[in-house]
């Protein structure tokens, strides 16, 4: 059986007020959550990639949530020349999700692509949870350096080190790093809104780093790695259909 070693990771939503307002494109509100994500495929130690990204899209209390995922992934080929070698190859594939809620009720749509208004219901709470939004903390972090930026007078950056790392466990990160950036306070979106108001700028960027070490558990060398998940303020894609599915969550009654 393959095994992976991962670390799931908090973003966060705020809910917005409803308003009776016609459907119109200069009305919503578009971000992208990006996420970098480094695992080690094991037994063999090679250090695999994924790109997410959730694009949130915000109108009112109207939700669209378009999550992105495109992984690398090792594959067995089967190579036909005198004798039938096997060999590994990469492959690169991208999934493509959409969920459409409404932050005032239980009950969701998701739809598997843009070509489709046919989906299945789901449990808004369920989603919160899943995907653990608004959740990120410091409780085991030390505070070991900061980087002001004096023409603004704010912290734009701050580094983290773990000092009660447990060694026995090859998810327990090293180091961390944060980014704030006022620019986005007005954005309905938070890693931790806790973060937000201490720092009065938006936590924009949040980077895991793992150092390369031995693990007699798996015995090998685990690679350096890294994780990083970044807010950043987007366009708004597909707009017409977009604007069909914020109308049809208007009018659907899932509760």
């Amino acid at each position: 059986m393959k095994t992976w070693l991962c670390v799931i990771l908090a973003t966060g939503i705020f809910s917005l007020c409803y308003s009776n307002i016609e459907v119109q494109d200069e009305n919503i509100v578009a971000i992208d959550i990006k996420s970098k994500i480094e695992l080690v495929h094991l037994p063999d130690g090679q250090l695999l990639k994924y790109d997410f990204e959730y694009q949130h899209l915000y109108l009112d209390s109207l939700n669209i949530v378009r999550e992105i995922i495109t992984r690398t992934t090792p594959t067995e080929i089967m190579k036909i020349t005198d004798s039938l070698v096997n060999e590994n190859s990469l492959i690169v594939d991208t999934l493509y999700k959409y969920f459409l809620f409404n932050q005032s009720r239980k009950h969701g749509l998701l739809i598997d692509s843009l070509r489709s208004i046919n989906g299945k219901v789901f449990s808004v709470d369920s989603l919160r949870n899943v995907k653990r939004w608004g959740n990120f903390n410091l409780d085991s972090f030390k505070l070991v350096a900061v980087i002001n930026n004096p023409n603004l007078h704010q912290v734009i950056a701050e580094k983290y080190h773990k000092p009660n790392k447990d060694l026995s466990d090859e998810n327990d990160p090293d180091s961390l790093y944060l980014f704030y950036d006022k620019s986005l306070n007005n954005i309905p979106f938070s890693f931790s809104s806790k973060i937000d108001e201490e720092k009065k700028a938006k936590l924009s960027k949040i980077q895991v780093v793992f150092n390369s070490r031995k693990s007699d558990k798996f015995m090998l060398t685990l690679p350096r790695r890294a994780y990083s998940f970044e807010i950043v303020r987007a366009q708004i894609k597909d707009r017409k259909k977009i604007l069909d599915f914020f109308n049809l969550i208007r009018t659907k009654n899932l509760d």
